[in-house]
């Protein structure tokens, strides 16, 4: 998560490992992820930005979401 200042707010690199062959096509590996910022987080704009690896592929998949944090 990239904060107001251009800088990351939270990382969390490799937070998951799936290590698992899938038979069926499409694969299909539903994830739930949860990210809370501080609650003392600087009033902004953030980007939270996942990027999903396939080794088998070598193939990279990435998603990006804009949020504001509100001042109090």
């Amino acid at each position: 998560m990239i904060g107001p200042d251009g800088k990351p707010a939270v990382e969390q690199p490799n937070r998951e490992f799936v290590n698992d062959t899938f038979a069926y096509l499409p694969a299909f590996y539903p994830q739930k992820l949860y990210v809370s910022l501080p609650g003392d987080a600087d009033p902004g704009a953030y980007r939270f930005k996942v990027v999903l690896h396939d080794k088998i592929a070598s193939a990279d998949f990435a998603f990006e979401q804009a949020f504001t944090v509100k001042p109090r």
